[in-house]
């Protein structure tokens, strides 16, 4: 009886023993848990390429990457409008100008403009690369009645000006009479590039387009080039990127400046458009 009852008491003993070792073990793997990168994104319907006209919802998405490559995520996006919903998240590869494809999907559960959650077991390889600041990716949040995203934000950036600037030979000066029409968008970032897409279409047959500029000066003022955008024809309809001095960087970012578009026919500029700073 005595030795049965031993018996059974190393059993207890050896299995409380392992029970102890395992929520040891468990809690040590759960200490040896650490953030390695984490991001604090700005989401505005002004960073979609191009902008969502007509909105101004804006919104913040906090991730942290851990080191056994999970990610977390926190997403609220502001003054949604009514009638419309949240109902996709995204990492797309891309710069502040392009519209990219999707490296991570988050399949989040909203409410109202809020949702949060945890991704585990991304691939290290993809882990890895989030670890790079030179990766150029953006965070989208895609609604109900803006399927190609209603807000966004880079990852590894920040944008400190984001304009879609229409341009139109009535903004001339003096004004010009012209079919062409264009669009120039612009986003600066805070490591000081600015990124740059000037299109134009209905051009006159008979003019050629030449080069386009951001200049210096408020509506109907004529002002010196501070920064050249396109600098032929080819250059049209292509994104650029200008690395800017400080001083320029400044004037771009909160001085009156217009973008201009010269033409063959119309050297002194044929359409153009005031930046909002």
């Amino acid at each position: 009886m005595k030795l049965k009852f031993m018996k059974v008491s190393l059993v207890c003993l050896a299995a409380t023993m392992m029970i102890t070792s395992c929520k040891k073990d468990k809690v040590e793997k759960e200490l040896k848990v650490s953030v390695v990168k984490e991001w604090s994104i700005d989401l505005s319907t002004k960073y979609q390429v191009p902008a969502v006209h007509c909105n101004n919802q804006t919104g913040m998405v906090t991730l942290q990457l851990f080191s056994d490559n999970s990610l977390s995520y926190k997403i609220d996006v502001k003054g949604l409008e009514m009638g419309d919903e949240l109902v996709a998240a995204h990492i797309h590869e891309g710069n502040v100008l392009e519209n990219g494809m999707i490296v991570l999907g988050f399949d989040p559960m909203f409410t109202g403009g809020k949702a949060m959650g945890v991704l585990t077991n991304l691939r290290s390889s993809f882990a890895d690369s989030l670890k790079s600041d030179m990766n150029e990716l953006y965070f989208n949040v895609h609604s109900k009645k803006h399927p190609k995203g209603l807000v966004r934000g880079q990852l590894n950036v920040g944008i400190v000006l984001a304009d879609d600037v229409e341009l139109k030979g009535s903004n001339q000066v003096p004004a010009v009479m012209t079919t062409a029409k264009g669009l120039a968008l612009l986003r600066l970032t805070t490591d000081k590039k600015l990124y740059s897409n000037v299109s134009v279409k209905d051009l006159e047959g008979w003019d050629e387009l030449l080069y386009a500029h951001i200049h210096s000066g408020n509506t109907g003022v004529s002002g010196n080039v501070i920064v050249t955008l396109c600098m032929n024809a080819t250059e049209f309809g292509t994104i650029k990127i200008s690395p800017l001095t400080d001083e320029t960087f400044k004037m771009v970012k909160s001085d009156y400046n217009y973008v201009n578009v010269h033409s063959k026919a119309h050297p002194k500029g044929i359409i153009r458009g005031q930046i909002n700073n």
